[in-house]
């Protein structure tokens, strides 16, 4: 990659890396919020009801930041780094994952078993590292964010996978699935450069409105858990 394609990415990091704040601070909350909970008759219930009301927030929360991110490099940076507006979508919505592996990965944090998920983070790197090789030199920074969020969907996939045999929790995964694939076409979309702003508004409006009615249910049956 030229040192104008590192530039280019080192901008819609900075404004991809939100997400990161709200990352860290669920992290934070999320582990307080499990040790609380850990001697309740129906924990795993909460947890399950928990993480379809997480997932709507972040990845509303994620594709915003997304969908908008042309006019926030337009008018806080610089209208030369326009071209990384592309990217911050992708990179964006790979950091909201993280939230959801934190979730997946109930089982070891409370039996204690954390080193089920130095397997998770060793799986994901080693996924991370080779999709860079194999996608940046073809794609480049597509290849770069892309491979960013298929180490962190591995990452969600690895830490269910681990948790589960541990520690079995019925998520409910095809609802997960739909409120995944939903967030890759929109920053599959995103990744185009002919991106008009009514056009974003249009699909931000959708995407709100999808998330909000899932997010609606799942804090119904939240409080019907408790």
């Amino acid at each position: 990659m030229t040192t104008y394609s590192i530039g280019i990415f080192s901008m819609a990091l900075k404004f991809g890396s939100i997400m990161t704040l709200f990352e860290s601070t669920f992290s934070m909350a999320w582990n307080q919020y499990l040790f609380r909970i850990v001697t309740e008759e129906k924990q795993k219930i909460m947890v399950v009801h928990m993480l379809e009301v997480v997932v709507p927030i972040i990845f509303m929360i994620a594709l915003s930041i997304g969908l908008f991110s042309h006019e926030i490099i337009y008018y806080f940076a610089d209208p030369k780094y326009i071209e990384s507006s592309k990217y911050i979508a992708c990179i964006s919505f790979s950091i909201s994952l993280l939230s959801v592996s934190t979730v997946m990965q109930t089982g070891p944090k409370v039996l204690s078993k954390t080193q089920y998920l130095s397997y998770s983070f060793f799986i994901s790197c080693v996924t991370n590292l080779i999709l860079l090789f194999l996608l940046t030199k073809e794609y480049q920074l597509l290849g770069v964010v892309w491979a960013m969020i298929i180490a962190n969907s591995i990452l969600v996939i690895s830490s269910w996978y681990f948790s589960n045999k541990i520690y079995p929790i019925r998520f409910k995964l095809p609802l997960l699935l739909i409120e995944y694939v939903f967030g890759i076409m929109i920053c599959s979309y995103l990744c185009f450069d002919d991106r008009e702003l009514v056009c974003r508004i249009i699909l931000e409006i959708v995407m709100i409105a999808f998330y909000l009615f899932l997010l609606w249910r799942a804090v119904n049956r939240y409080r019907r858990s408790c």
